[in-house]
C-alpha cells in the first residue's frame, strides 16, 4: 500500500549554515510537526527514535520535518565553531520551512540538545504545541560549564565517561538525550558550543511558554515544568543504559506524541 504522503530529502540554505532536511508531506493542509533532535545522531538513520516517531505521527496525517543541526549528522559544518546561535537559527529556518508546506499549526517535538532549542522557541508566535523528551532539566541550572573539560586540538571536547547523575553526566545528557554511562561513551561537542550552552537555558522558556508543553521523561525532576507530564519507567541495564533502548519507553513515546 502507498502511503498517502510524499517523503523527501534535501538541504535548506540558511544564512549562517545548511540544514539537512528529512520530509512527511500531506498532499493537502495539515498540522505540522518539527522535530528538533539531539546532537550525534542524523535524521536520516531509519531506527532512531525520533525517525520512528516521525512515520508514526506522517501515518497520522501530520506534515513532519526533521533536520540535522548544523555541523551535526548530515548537516554540512564545523563542529568546533558550532554557537547555540546557529542552533537557534537553524530552529526557525526548519520552522519556516514547515510553515510553508502547509498552514496548519506549528507542534515542536525535542530530543537532547533540541530540547533547549524547543524551549526557546516556544516563546514565540510560530509554535503551538511543544513536546520535551527527558529534558534534563536539572543540568541547565549549572554554571561555568566550559571549564568542566578542556577542548583538545581539534577544538573539540570529548569527557571521560562519567557516571549518570554527576553534574558532567547531565550537561552531556542534556546535549545528547541519554546518560553517560561506561557502556555508552558520550560523542565530542565543540568548545564554543559548550561555552555557550547556557545561553539555551530552558528555564526562562519554561516559566513563560504560552502554550501547552507535554513533557515525558523518566526524571520526576522534569515533570513539573510543562503543563503535563508522562513519566517513564527504567532500570538501567548493561544492555539498556537508558530509556532510549527500552522497547517499551519507545513505544510509550510515540503513542504519547502521536
Amino acid at each position: 500500500m502507498t502511503a498517502p504522503y510524499r517523503v523527501r530529502q534535501g538541504y535548506l540554505s540558511g544564512p549562517t549554515a545548511d540544514l539537512l532536511v528529512h520530509v512527511y508531506e500531506q498532499p493537502t493542509a495539515a498540522s505540522v510537526v518539527l522535530i528538533s533532535g539531539a546532537l550525534g545522531v542524523s535524521c536520516a538513520e531509519p531506527r532512531y527514535l525520533m525517525t520512528l516517531l516521525a512515520r508514526r505521527l506522517a501515518d497520522n496525517g501530520a506534515t513532519v520535518v526533521q533536520y540535522d543541526h548544523p555541523a551535526d549528522g548530515d548537516s554540512p559544518g564545523d563542529a568546533a565553531s558550532l554557537t547555540a546561535a546557529d542552533l537557534l537559527n537553524a530552529g526557525r529556518l526548519a520552522i519556516d520551512f514547515g510553515k510553508s508546506l502547509s498552514s496548519g499549526p506549528v507542534a515542536m517535538v525535542g530530543d537532547g540538545a533540541g530540547n533547549a532549542v524547543t524551549a526557546t522557541l516556544l516563546r514565540t508566535s510560530a509554535v503551538h504545541t511543544g513536546i520535551l523528551l527527558a529534558p534534563c532539566i536539572r543540568a541547565w541550572d549549572l554554571k561555568d560549564w566550559a571549564a568542566m573539560c578542556e577542548p583538545g586540538r581539534d577544538g573539540l571536547i570529548a569527557p571521560a565517561v562519567t557516571p549518570g547523575g554527576t553534574a558532567a553526566g547531565d550537561i552531556w545528557r542534556a546535549v545528547y538525550g541519554e546518560p553517560i554511562v561506561p557502556s555508552q561513551p558520550p560523542g565530542p561537542v565543540g568548545a564554543g558550543l559548550v561555552a555557550e550552552l547556557e545561553e539555551l537555558n530552558p528555564y526562562p522558556a519554561m516559566s513563560s511558554a504560552s502554550c501547552d508543553v507535554l513533557v515525558i521523561s523518566d526524571l520526576d525532576s522534569d515533570l513539573g515544568w510543562g503543563t503535563a507530564g508522562l513519566r517513564l519507567v527504567h532500570h538501567a541495564t548493561p544492555s539498556q543504559p537508558s530509556w532510549h533502548w527500552n522497547l517499551a519507553n519507545r513505544a510509550t513515546v510515540i503513542d504519547a506524541v502521536a
